[in-house]
């Protein structure tokens, strides 16, 4: 009776205050106490915040961890992965339905943190752009362990050539946390850029995110090694 008073109680206040009102475990409680009926999610919602720091870091973390969790079923964990996904849905609708124009990382920071800044898995992704760097599609181009995501520049641009792309941007992210880029992160952009430019379909940029930032590579290019004039 006690629990279902308070499940009631938190409605209440969502439906009165919104979720501006609520710490973070507390958004995670509701979530999980539509989700999950007739028991006290509080124990739960902290735990997982405790674990994964957040809830973009609950929605991201992998199917199978959370499955292993004492509370979360297979049902829970997949409306977990839907919530996730329907979002990142909806934000990708936002620059492409909306051919919405890239003028620099800021404009794709949102969509790329939050589908890719918590994964554990490294994903590379390709934004198509027209002659006005409106977005034609963005979409990933290669899957890999946190070590090595395979990448073959020329199959990038077959896919630009394809849409008659004007230019691309590419962006991955860095599983370890730091956006920082690494050597072999500037030789591959190196490659990129140098078949765009044989092409005439130029690389942009290329972007690294992770969950403590995104950064712009062109941007922030070392003189001695640089990509871009």
């Amino acid at each position: 009776m006690q629990a279902d008073g308070h499940r009631s109680r938190i409605f209440e206040r969502y439906e009165k205050s919104g979720i501006a009102a609520f710490h973070d475990y507390e958004i995670l409680e509701l979530f999980l106490t539509i989700i999950i009926p007739r028991k006290d999610v509080k124990p739960l919602a902290k735990e997982l915040i405790s674990k994964y720091k957040s809830i973009n870091g609950v929605l991201s973390a992998p199917q199978r961890e959370l499955e292993e969790t004492d509370g979360l079923g297979k049902r829970s964990v997949l409306l977990i992965k839907f919530i996730k996904d329907m979002q990142g849905f909806c934000l990708k609708e936002e620059i492409v339905e909306r051919r919405f124009s890239i003028k620099n990382k800021n404009d794709i920071a949102q969509y790329l943190s939050f589908n890719f800044g918590y994964l554990q898995e490294e994903y590379l992704i390709l934004f198509l752009l027209d002659a006005k760097n409106a977005v034609i599609s963005a979409e990933i181009a290669a899957q890999g362990s946190v070590a090595n995501c395979p990448v073959q520049p020329r199959k990038l641009f077959d896919r630009a050539l394809q849409v008659k792309a004007a230019g691309v941007i590419i962006a991955h992210n860095h599983p370890a946390n730091s956006p920082n880029p690494s050597e072999a992160d500037w030789n591959l952009t190196r490659k990129i850029a140098q078949v765009g430019e044989t092409l005439e379909v130029p690389l942009i940029d290329h972007v690294i995110i992770s969950g403590n930032g995104v950064l712009s590579m062109r941007e922030n290019q070392n003189p001695k090694a640089a990509v871009w004039k």
